[in-house]
């Protein structure tokens, strides 16, 4: 065990303990501590760190690679694409409720005129094979793996 000494900061390694001395091995030398020195905390326990592990293959992890980071990417896109979409949403004629959800126009519109954008944080990317009931998927990515959903509509899509 690596044990320091706090008053000055000396490192050793324990190589045997009795009831009144603990032999240390300090620098390839072998010193002697009280067992009461320790006993009164005036020693304490080093954690010997670990030699770094090198990482062969890092560029899976880099942002152009994973997945995780791809997704995070492609939500943000669709985000702001909705975003952009729903600006000047506030000037349509609607009355939004929310307990019970409904939504009413207060105004007459031609058919296929009135489009609502989607406004909605739950934007869900799953593979083809995961799709949840309720949702909508709007499209495929360029990855072959995702595909993106929305799974809590609040209006529809154009």
């Amino acid at each position: 065990m690596q044990v320091k000494r706090k008053s000055d900061g000396m490192e050793g390694t324990i190589k045997q303990m009795t009831p009144n001395n603990v032999l240390l091995l300090v620098g390839g030398v072998e010193k002697s501590a009280s067992a009461e020195s320790f006993l009164k905390q005036e020693w304490k326990e080093v954690a010997v760190k670990a030699d770094p592990v090198k990482i062969e293959n890092w560029s899976q992890h880099s942002p152009e690679t994973n997945k995780y980071f791809f997704v995070q990417v492609l939500k943000g896109q669709i985000l702001k694409e909705m975003f952009a979409k729903a600006k000047g949403q506030a000037s349509l004629s609607l009355e939004v409720y929310s307990k019970p959800k409904n939504v009413i126009v207060t105004k007459d519109y031609k058919t296929r005129q009135l489009k609502i954008p989607i406004s909605t944080m739950r934007v869900d990317i799953r593979g083809d094979d995961k799709v949840p009931p309720n949702s909508i998927c709007l499209g495929k990515s360029s990855k072959d793996w995702c595909c993106y959903h929305f799974t809590d509509l609040h209006g529809l899509a154009d």
